[in-house]
């Protein structure tokens, strides 16, 4: 599962995801993480970057 942000209530987001047993992947510069979310962060894998908005058109075109 993707969570793009890094704010407290991403953090609940993801930590609901993860004890549904899902490899969730967090996009958020380290910068930007809120400090719930850095105090859990190894249970999830972190991708240390912006998240590039696009709407379903765009993205299918990438694809």
């Amino acid at each position: 599962m993707l969570v793009a942000g890094g704010s407290d209530g991403a953090a609940w987001k993801a930590q609901l995801l993860a004890a549904a047993r899902a490899e969730v992947h967090v996009f958020c510069p380290a910068a930007e993480l809120s400090e719930a979310f850095r105090e859990q962060l190894d249970q999830f894998v972190h991708h240390d970057t912006e998240t590039i908005a696009c709407d379903n058109n765009e993205l299918w075109n990438k694809i």
